[in-house]
C-alpha cells in the first residue's frame, strides 16, 4: 500500500518500507499506529488548507446596468450588463425582459486585470416600452443576483 503526500515533488510512502523500519528500530505497533494518524491529519490539512486559500479568493461581481443611449421609449436602444472585479470566473450573465431571458444578446470574452479579478459585458438590442421591466441575472459560483435597468424618465 503507498500514500501519496499533495505537494511539489510528490513523496511517496509504503507500508511494507514503514513496517521494515518498526522491525529494525524496535518500535511497537502502537507507533505505527501513531505515524498513520500523522500522515492522515497532515493530509487533511493540507486538504483544509486548500479550501481556505480558495475561499480566501473569492470576490463578488460588482454590476452596472445602463443603455447605451437615454432611457427614451419606443426608441432602438442597447441594454448593457457590465460585470467587474470578480473571482473566481463561475460566472453566468443573463439579460431579461419581464423574467424572460433576450435572445441574440452578444457576450464579451471574459477578461482579467493583474490582479486576477475577471471582468464580462453582455449586451442586447432592445426598444423599451413603457410598463416593461429590464433586467440583469448575474449568477456567481451558483448564487443569482438580479439588477434592474433604470429609465432615464
Amino acid at each position: 500500500m503507498y500514500f501519496r503526500f499533495p505537494a511539489e515533488g510528490s513523496f511517496v510512502v509504503s507500508l511494507a518500507l514503514l513496517r521494515t523500519f518498526n522491525i529494525f528500530t524496535s518500535i511497537s505497533k502502537s507507533i505505527e499506529g501513531e505515524i498513520m494518524n500523522t500522515f492522515i491529519l497532515s493530509v487533511l490539512f493540507c486538504i483544509l488548507g486548500t479550501l481556505m486559500a480558495k475561499e480566501s479568493n473569492v470576490a463578488p461581481p460588482q454590476v452596472q446596468v445602463y443603455s447605451r443611449n437615454p432611457g427614451d421609449f419606443k426608441k432602438e436602444n442597447t441594454l448593457i450588463c457590465h460585470v467587474t472585479n470578480f473571482h473566481p470566473p463561475d460566472i453566468t450573465i443573463n439579460l431579461l425582459k419581464n423574467g424572460m431571458e433576450i435572445p441574440n444578446a452578444y457576450q464579451t470574452d471574459l477578461a482579467f486585470g493583474e490582479n486576477w479579478h475577471y471582468h464580462l459585458t453582455k449586451s442586447v438590442a432592445f426598444i423599451p416600452q413603457s410598463g416593461e421591466k429590464f433586467t440583469c441575472k448575474v449568477t456567481h459560483m451558483g448564487n443569482p443576483m438580479f439588477y434592474s435597468w433604470e429609465p432615464d424618465m
